[in-house]
């Protein structure tokens, strides 16, 4: 990927539409934060290296310093904080990072409580049957059990998704009538 450095950051507002114009920023990198602010610069991913209609001369030294470095991105998002570490470190520091402690502690050999590998074999067990599905398990946190599993009826009607039916299954009189995947 092609990165410049903004020459002033005031013309940001005219940059990114003249640049998304150019390279509209794909779905498949919302990963990735185009925008980089450091404490003198302002960064910006312009568009890969292989890119055949890149930015003309003039709109390039009105907005851009002289200089451009080529870097390289992450296809997909970091799912362990160690991987995020190292592509911010030696790639790109504005990505996106959402932490899953699930994940990690299993990648990283931790012990996962009973309670956690209760939660883990349920979920595994649900989606054998129904992998394109979304699924929603709801756990009482004194007792720390899974009380209610549900999938995804948004087939059905839009309101029946996941969570809302297994909060639906949680309630005495269920109005959905669906299936309780724990039972």
């Amino acid at each position: 990927m092609i990165v410049a450095r903004v020459k002033d950051r005031q013309l940001t507002s005219d940059i990114i539409p003249l640049i998304d114009t150019i390279y509209p920023w794909p779905h498949s990198l919302k990963h990735i934060r185009r925008l980089h602010k450091n404490d003198n610069h302002l960064d910006i991913l312009l568009y890969p290296s292989s890119f055949v209609t890149p930015l003309e001369k003039t709109e390039f030294d009105k907005y851009f310093e002289n200089e451009t470095r080529l870097i390289n991105i992450p296809e997909n998002p970091c799912l362990l904080k160690w991987q995020y570490d190292i592509c911010i470190k030696e790639h790109w520091p504005g990505l996106a990072f959402r932490e899953n402690k699930i994940l990690e502690q299993s990648q990283l050999h931790k012990d996962l409580t009973e309670q956690d590998d209760i939660i883990l074999d349920l979920f595994q067990k649900i989606q054998e049957n129904d992998k394109e599905s979304h699924y929603a398990i709801i756990v009482d946190n004194e007792r720390q059990i899974p009380l209610v599993g549900s999938r995804d009826y948004r087939d059905k009607h839009p309101l029946q998704h996941s969570t809302m039916v297994a909060i639906d299954l949680l309630a005495a009189d269920s109005v959905y009538l669906r299936e309780n995947l724990i039972e």
